[in-house]
């Protein structure tokens, strides 16, 4: 019950990779979330990158993936 529960919250390696290739390359990209914490963001919709990709119902704000 609990991995069909973790299927359905988060994308899988493959894409959370493809996802991540997109951001690393995106001019919106910086490189601390909120401007506070060392951790990457995007400079749009100002979420934490990692946390973002690994969301399997979220979406890039530009529409790269």
């Amino acid at each position: 019950m609990e991995f069909e529960l973790f299927k359905m919250l988060f994308s899988d390696k493959k894409e959370r990779e493809k996802r991540l290739e997109f951001c690393n390359n995106c001019e919106h990209k910086r490189d601390r979330w909120l401007g506070v914490f060392e951790e990457e963001s995007c400079g749009l919709c100002k979420c934490s990158i990692p946390k973002k990709v690994a969301l399997k119902k979220s979406s890039c704000p530009i529409e790269k993936w």
